[in-house]
């Protein structure tokens, strides 16, 4: 039988199972009220105080918001499918615990220690974790085996990770998009299948870590330890490897059919010609479909050209003219377009995770007549249901951009013009 009761003093919504389920103990709501008051009294050092202790208590489903759980234990509960919103589980002992399809908001979990711990399936968003410990360890249960912790599956958003423990640590399938994970220790890691577009992996340890079939668009993986690494199979499109150890390191094979540089430059200097003399020479860049990846066209005036179905993943076009231009169903996973003016660009249904353009210019374009002057008209920069996640427009000028339908977990908006931008729910 399940009871739904509340208490107002420490804003705790419970859930508590009457049943019995193996060794884990059963909890009334008078119990854990009076462990909730006691611990407060004990976080304060007043009279009656003492520390909340949860191991093997089955707490599944519970719901908390706001409580200040710091340095409770929690050593192999149960707290599958629980909410908690805004507590305070910093330097919880939470060895071996179960916390598996729960949902965890504006959490501060600064030094938890969660070896061993299971957080499958689960939601985190907004919290802290730097300075954790999530290395293999095993549960209370006499008998068990030392286990990694687990986040197979797991979704974040705005994560702080940096200098965590993470040894062997499994993320396969997980969401981590725009994590912070500097300076953390990953060594023999399982990324199978996540996704780290936009990731901050620099410093990292990540030697004999696993990414196969992991998308790292746009990652930074500055000065990590990759010696050992699997990224054969692994979508690095725009990472930075800049100063990383890849001794031993199984990198990606680089596609076969991407567009020579002298080729991209000879279109690049035909379009120049099309734009100085209003058509009369040169020829309008048609680079529909064509692979671009690691492209660099940084600087180049390319306003009015066409990228429709282009793959230019990884590609630089920084500082980049790109007024009317259209990337309609494009690829630019990794790409980089800082400071490039893109007013009145298409990019509609493009793929732009982990994507750079900041301090871009995206205020509306105006459409001119035939003899080069304004018709009073003006033309959006489009995004409409593209996937933006994780991707930086940070210091940007986005006033009036169409964003409907887009993807924009994990996004960076810091310093952002957004006036009159139609921005997805």
């Amino acid at each position: 039988m399940w009871i739904e009761e509340t208490e107002p003093a420490a804003q705790a919504y419970l859930r508590v199972r009457r049943d019995r389920q193996g060794d884990h103990e059963l909890i009334t709501t008078d119990a854990l009220r009076g462990m909730l008051a006691a611990h407060a009294a004990f976080l304060l050092v007043k009279p009656g105080g003492k520390r909340a202790d949860f191991r093997r208590f089955d707490l599944a489903g519970v719901k908390l918001n706001g409580v200040n759980l710091s340095a409770a234990l929690f050593g192999s509960a149960l707290l599958r499918d629980c909410e908690m919103v805004g507590c305070d589980l910093s330097g919880v002992d939470a060895f071996g615990a179960d916390f598996e399809g729960s949902e965890l908001i504006g959490c501060n979990m600064r030094r938890i220690d969660a070896r061993g711990a299971n957080f499958a399936r689960t939601r985190i968003s907004g919290c802290d974790l730097r300075d954790s410990d999530f290395r293999p360890g095993k549960s209370l249960n006499l008998g068990d085996a030392a286990r990694p912790t687990s986040f197979a599956g797991a979704s974040f958003t705005s994560i702080e990770m940096t200098r965590a423990k993470l040894e062997g640590a499994d993320f396969s399938n997980a969401q981590v998009m725009g994590t912070n994970f500097a300076d953390a220790s990953m060594a023999k890691a399982s990324f199978a299948g996540a996704d780290l577009s936009g990731c901050n992996l620099s410093g990292a340890k990540l030697n004999d870590a696993n990414f196969n079939g992991a998308r790292l668009c746009g990652a930074m993986l500055e000065r990590c330890d990759l010696r050992g690494a699997d990224l054969s199979g692994a979508d690095i499109a725009g990472a930075s490897l800049a100063g990383a150890d890849l001794r031993g390191t199984n990198l990606p094979a680089l596609p076969r059919d991407v567009v020579p540089p002298e080729e991209v430059k000879a279109i690049i200097r035909r379009h120049a010609e099309w734009i100085r003399t209003g058509g009369g020479i040169g020829v309008r860049a048609d680079l529909s479909g064509m692979r671009l990846q690691g492209a660099r066209i940084d600087g180049a005036d390319l306003s009015g050209a066409t990228f429709d179905n282009a793959d230019l993943s990884g590609a630089t076009l920084t500082s980049a003219k790109l007024v009317f231009a259209t990337f309609k169903n494009a690829r630019l996973d990794g790409a980089v377009l800082d400071r490039a003016v893109l007013s009145g660009a298409a990019f509609v249904s493009a793929s732009l995770r982990g994507a750079k353009l900041r301090h871009a210019n995206m205020f509306p374009a105006d459409i001119l007549d035939k003899g080069l002057k304004p018709t009073g008209r003006k033309l959006v920069t489009n995004f409409a249901d593209s996937d933006l996640r994780a991707a930086d427009f940070s210091g940007s000028d986005m006033r009036f951009a169409e964003m409907k339908g887009a993807k924009t977990v994990a996004a960076r908006f810091e310093g952002t013009k957004l006036d009159h931008a139609t921005i997805p729910k």
